[in-house]
């Protein structure tokens, strides 16, 4: 265990917890997952997550489930959408991603809804850090807007449209005519987490 200044030992154990489950899973536990680990109570999970606070050990988002953010980590908190729900800005959860991964991107993460990009090794359940930019590299791969849906895959620019291959061929490309459509480049994918 670490030893930290100014923490009592329930508080290291705690922030110790944390430090591997966000590693692990990208994302911070809930207060009932942190109770049920430690098997003391919902409130005095919340307590010590309140004191740690304080102490400027962690910080976390108001409202927001799985916000906690250890601070030593150098992690960012960003926003977690299912593709169907970007546009809406619903996110569902925050999940904290290495500072120095997103670098100068401005960031959000997309759950991957099927097995499109398969042969690009990315599948159904996997998570997308996507940086928000404005236009693609030719086989970049990224996330486009069309009318209200986001549609992703490997990017082609070809005479007078643009072409997002699926990397799959149960799949068909994905054509869209940017002079004639309501098209938008949104992001690229800068990386991939997965659960196992």
């Amino acid at each position: 265990m670490v030893k930290r200044k100014k923490l009592t030992k329930r508080q290291s154990e705690i922030i110790d917890y944390l430090e591997d489950y966000i590693i692990e899973h990208g994302y911070s536990p809930t207060i009932i997952e942190i109770s049920a680990h430690f098997e003391i109570s919902p409130t005095s999970a919340s307590h010590h997550i309140q004191a740690l606070e304080r102490k400027k050990q962690v910080s976390r988002t108001p409202g927001v489930a799985r916000s906690i953010v250890v601070e030593r980590l150098d992690s960012l908190k960003v926003p977690l959408f299912k593709v169907d729900t970007y546009l809406s800005g619903e996110s569902e959860y925050v999940i904290c991603v290495p500072g120095s991964l997103v670098d100068e991107y401005k960031s959000f993460v997309l759950e991957m809804n099927d097995s499109r990009l398969i042969g690009a090794g990315i599948t159904e359940g996997d998570l997308l850090v996507v940086g928000k930019v404005d236009s693609l590299d030719i086989g970049e791969f990224g996330v486009i807007r069309f009318e209200n849906s986001l549609v992703l895959g490997q990017f082609f620019c070809e005479d007078e449209h643009i072409r997002l291959e699926p990397n799959n061929p149960m799949y068909e490309p994905i054509i869209l005519y940017p002079k004639e459509q309501d098209v938008e480049v949104i992001g690229k994918f800068i990386a991939l987490y997965r659960k196992f």
